[in-house]
């Protein structure tokens, strides 16, 4: 069996607003939950130190004009929705607060609450049909970093995620190289504004779902190394290249492009 609760991120703080996940198919699922690499320093508000670990890229700088969490009054949760299903393609939709999204109907999605889910954050954890973590989401975030990493980004595949109405976002697969060493491949939901511009400095892979919401969105460092991709610990160019070419990586994708704001 799995276990029950790991953290999200490494060295990190999130402030966030919650989400209420509804789907019928995962009603009595098992909560799952492994822990997810982050990027390097990241610094916490003394009110709710965020978990240690995170499912971003390595490098991390904050959202625009965002050093804490929006001082308006959260959102009210909507009422539960009833899972819709496609029968042929064996899928199912997720939402969760303003956050809505499409898996395969033998994956699970799992509230994690080590570090208190409460109606300013919730965080999630998705779990592919061979119980490996394919992915993890914040509801929002809030970031600072002092990380004194430089980075060299190379993006390997882009996809419009045209659903997301409040700005124009993608899914970006990168990989990328640190000036300390590390390299490995991110996939993640990014707004156009923030990869596209990107520089050497550190950087967040964030998208917005309204002018003070933040969400996070991005497949689960160590993805790789448990479908067979990484023996060593270092992703390499061909390694991640090669996983471009996978059943899962198209199944990821497509999860992510289908990121939709809640009705």
């Amino acid at each position: 069996m799995k276990p029950t609760i790991k953290a999200l991120a490494k060295g990190g703080s999130v402030l966030a607003a919650g989400l209420l996940l509804t789907s019928s198919a995962v009603t009595g699922a098992s909560l799952m939950s492994a822990a997810t690499a982050a990027p390097p320093e990241h610094a916490s508000p003394p009110e709710n130190p965020g978990p240690p670990e995170h499912a971003g890229p390595p490098s991390w700088a904050p959202a625009p004009e965002h050093a804490g969490p929006p001082t308006s009054a959260p959102t009210q949760t909507p009422d539960p929705t009833e899972p819709t299903e496609n029968p042929g393609e064996q899928r199912r939709t997720v939402s969760s607060y303003n956050l809505t999204f499409d898996v395969p109907q033998d994956w699970e999605v799992v509230e994690n609450c080590d570090y208190g889910c409460d109606e300013n954050y919730s965080a999630f954890e998705v779990w592919d049909s061979e119980q490996n973590l394919a992915m993890n989401f914040e509801t929002n975030s809030f970031r600072d970093t002092d990380n004194p990493n430089s980075y060299e980004r190379d993006i390997l595949d882009t996809a419009a995620a045209s659903q997301l109405q409040y700005a124009p976002t993608s899914v970006v697969t990168y990989y990328w190289v640190a000036s300390f060493g590390e390299r490995d491949l991110s996939v993640a939901v990014i707004i156009d504004d923030e990869w596209q511009n990107w520089t050497e400095k550190p950087a967040i892979d964030y998208f917005m779902t309204s002018a003070d919401r933040n969400p996070i969105m991005g497949m689960a460092p160590g993805y790789l190394q448990a479908l067979g991709y990484d023996d060593d610990g270092v992703v390499t160019l061909d390694e991640a290249t090669s996983f471009l070419e996978s059943e899962q990586y198209a199944t990821l994708k497509k999860v992510m492009t289908s990121v939709r704001e809640t009705p």
